[in-house]
């Protein structure tokens, strides 16, 4: 649930980031989750979301800002 609620922060600040990106520019996401040791799981799942929503973007032409 932890991860849910993260990913909604993100996703709800992410219009806010881009907002000063030009359409020729590009823009990079960071995720902030462990990758290893106990929470390697929460945070695998995490990645792959994200790297799925950004795939997402990127077949619908970016973001509409």
């Amino acid at each position: 649930m932890k991860t849910m609620t993260k990913l909604a922060c993100m996703a709800a600040f992410t219009p806010l980031a881009a907002s000063s990106v030009r359409a020729e520019d590009g823009f990079r996401l960071a995720v902030i989750d462990p990758l290893s040791r106990p929470g390697a799981t929460t945070g695998e799942v995490g990645l792959k979301s994200w790297q799925f929503l950004a795939g997402e973007i990127n077949a619908a032409d970016g973001l509409k800002v």
